[in-house]
């Protein structure tokens, strides 16, 4: 399913409350605590991660998995 959001917190609210929403939440949180200089956005309607040089990854909330690009 694809999320209409804007910011990060947009996605992750949008997300159905399950298991995934759970490690979506947990992998952001560690992520985020690595403090590796990343910027968190929404890349084609996904949970993005870039550095000056560009998107490095991706997260994105599946029906039946979470999904890393």
């Amino acid at each position: 399913m694809q999320y209409e959001a804007k910011t990060a917190a947009e996605y992750i609210d949008a997300l159905e409350k399950d298991w995934r929403k759970e490690k979506l939440q947990d992998l952001r949180t560690l992520i985020k605590s690595n403090k590796a200089g990343l910027k968190e956005g929404i890349n084609y309607k996904m949970l993005s991660y870039s550095d000056k040089k560009g998107i490095i990854f991706t997260l994105m909330h599946k029906r039946t998995m979470l999904v890393c690009m």
